[in-house]
């Protein structure tokens, strides 16, 4: 919880950029709002899958190595250079299961409820299975 408290946080405090921005122009609202709600939503699932990587191992520094990586390949799974490389068959799964697709479309300041609910699932199954990693620790 604290480190969601702390990715809203910092959003947040972006805010006052916005407030100067639109002072001094006219800004589109969607995009940013959208962009807004798309970093808490990345920075959760990030921090739901490093939660997890972490509790898979002993060591901090495995852990974070292991968290970037995952994260990094659950971000770039969705682009279309790997979409362009993976089979034909298999592009349109692969562009669902990226981070980065949803992000973009959330970004573009339109907030889907295909893409809330995504990041949602993303956030609660990395949970579970950090809960579940952690049960199985208990016992061994």
């Amino acid at each position: 919880m604290a480190g969601l408290t702390l990715i809203v946080l910092t959003v947040l405090l972006q805010f006052p950029l916005v407030v100067v921005i639109s002072i001094l122009g006219d800004i589109d609202m969607g995009p940013v709002i959208g962009g807004f709600l798309g970093s808490v939503f990345l920075g959760g699932a990030y921090l739901a899958i490093g939660l997890f990587v972490s509790s898979l191992t002993e060591n901090q520094i495995v852990a974070f190595i292991l968290g970037v990586v995952v994260c990094f390949a659950l971000f770039i799974v969705g682009e279309s250079m790997v979409l362009f490389a993976a089979p034909k068959a298999l592009a349109p799964f692969l562009r669902f299961l990226g981070l980065g697709a949803h992000f973009e479309s959330i970004g573009r300041g339109v907030i889907d409820s295909r893409d809330v609910i995504y990041y949602l699932s993303v956030i609660g199954f990395f949970l579970f299975l950090n809960r579940v990693s952690l049960a199985g620790r208990r016992w061994a």
